[in-house]
């Protein structure tokens, strides 16, 4: 490990992240020479590293959280998973699934978005916008995946140890969703007047 000259043998941080950086660029290099070499072009190397970026964002929000309830679960409650194959097949999904999810988001909703947001306001008064605003912050919340994981949760709850959550999860989800639902709408119109309203 590289060491500064006065800093009494504290590793140099700058030094290491340089070494990582070089050694980073001489993988991408040599890639995007391999690749190069097989006749592919230009725009189709860009777009291969375009979705190795993606997946290195994704494997460093998925597997992180994985880990800790792996350790959670093994430490706390003393077992084991039944199939950790599965397991392992359901985590290479949801981060290939993820992956395109926010690449869909990025590409297509986001300026959808964006133009939605610029132009209604410029079209129709403030109550048309607000109305707009919540409703959408409704929708989105029956778009929300960790919503839709409440299902299998709620199949877990003890009926005898916690029967409200029992009730709110089973018998009133359609209520309870629709309940968050209306609470994110309101978030998103006082968010949306305090953005017009300064």
């Amino acid at each position: 490990m590289p060491r500064t000259s006065d800093s009494g043998g504290v590793p140099n941080k700058v030094g290491c992240l340089g070494r990582y950086d070089a050694f980073k660029e001489r993988i991408h290099q040599g890639f995007d020479g391999w690749m190069g070499r097989r006749n592919i072009g230009y725009r189709q190397r860009l777009l291969v590293f375009h979705f190795i970026d993606q997946l290195k964002e994704q494997i460093l929000a998925v597997l992180p959280i994985s880990f800790l309830l792996i350790f959670v679960i093994g430490a706390f409650f003393q077992q084991q998973t039944n199939s950790p194959g599965q397991q392992a097949f359901g985590l290479v999904c949801a981060i290939f699934g993820l992956m395109f999810f926010m690449d869909g988001l990025r590409v297509c909703v986001m300026p959808l978005g964006e133009m939605v947001g610029n132009r209604l306001p410029m079209k129709y008064p403030l109550p048309v916008v607000l109305a707009v605003a919540g409703a959408l912050g409704i929708l989105v919340t029956y778009a929300e995946p960790a919503i839709s994981s409440l299902t299998p949760l709620a199949k877990l709850v003890d009926k005898t140890k916690a029967p409200y959550l029992y009730y709110a999860l089973n018998d009133q989800r359609e209520m309870l969703v629709l309940s968050i639902g209306l609470g994110v709408g309101m978030a998103a119109i006082v968010g949306t007047l305090r953005f017009v309203r300064g």
